[in-house]
């Protein structure tokens, strides 16, 4: 895997890290993660038979601090899109996103890109009922102020304590320690940036687009994140082609708690028809 500086007028430079052959896969992080965070050996594995462009989002990893406008929605999108043009042309390409990764594809998604498969890793496709966005965006904003004004290593500490990142106590110590790494290597305004214009209150829902999604939309989800089990098993039933795959003894981040298992999981929803 080899590293690029991507510069595109008026946004963000980007890190891009791109490796393999063959039909492209985008790949889109979490919350305070980046390229770093995915698992290495099993990227190898998938590099054999796609052609990998992972990228660290604005304000993540080696791209510079998220601008206003440039944390998800139609902006980020159309820089992606740029990205994709640039490192794999104009073909069908798969995309894979875990968690605002997943929301930041569906996003494409909605803005009709043209994709060959959708792989969702731990995916919410947003809040549909108005005072439980309400409730959730005002979260968002309280966790925002902190990230602008604390130090970065203080937020993240009380960050992961929430619940659904329990599972992540279970890690080996030096795998814990590489992703605790990659998430100081965030940018804290810039991730202030990214739950204001982007947390799950504030993104537009996108069941209505799942109802007419028309490619193979493949999910994951660890067995021990039982809301995003239920969440995914929504999905299962109002996308037109839809499947859903829960993995063992994993949270909310398998690739991160079962990369195995993970990645077995990706290189057959690539394989599949």
């Amino acid at each position: 895997m080899r590293d690029h500086r991507f510069d595109a007028p008026g946004a963000p430079a980007l890190r891009v890290r791109t490796g393999g052959d063959g039909p492209g896969l985008m790949l889109l992080h979490g919350f305070a993660s980046g390229v770093d965070g995915w698992p290495v050996e099993e990227l190898d594995r998938i590099s054999r038979i796609r052609r990998v462009v992972a990228i660290d989002l604005p304000g993540h990893g080696g791209s510079e601090p998220a601008r206003p406008g440039h944390a998800g929605g139609d902006s980020l999108v159309d820089l992606l899109e740029t990205v994709r043009h640039e490192f794999l042309g104009d073909g069908p390409t798969d995309w894979l996103g875990y968690s605002m990764g997943a929301r930041l594809a569906l996003s494409a998604l909605e803005r009709g890109v043209r994709m060959a498969s959708l792989l969702l890793e731990s995916p919410n496709p947003g809040i549909e009922d108005p005072m439980e966005r309400r409730a959730r965006r005002d979260g968002d904003a309280r966790w925002a102020d902190r990230f602008d004004a604390e130090l970065l290593p203080d937020v993240l500490d009380d960050w992961l304590a929430q619940d659904v990142f329990a599972s992540r106590a279970d890690l080996p110590a030096h795998e814990a320690a590489r992703q605790r790494s990659v998430r100081e290597s965030a940018h804290g305004p810039s991730l202030a940036t990214w739950l204001r214009e982007f947390g799950t209150g504030s993104m537009p829902p996108a069941w209505d687009s799942l109802r007419v999604a028309r490619v193979p939309i493949r999910v994951a989800v660890g067995a021990r994140d039982p809301k995003y089990v239920s969440l995914a098993r929504r999905i299962e039933t109002t996308a037109p082609d839809a499947t859903v795959t829960v993995i063992d003894g994993s949270g909310h981040a398998p690739h991160v708690e079962a990369p195995t298992a993970w990645g077995r999981w990706v290189r057959a929803a690539l394989e599949s028809p």
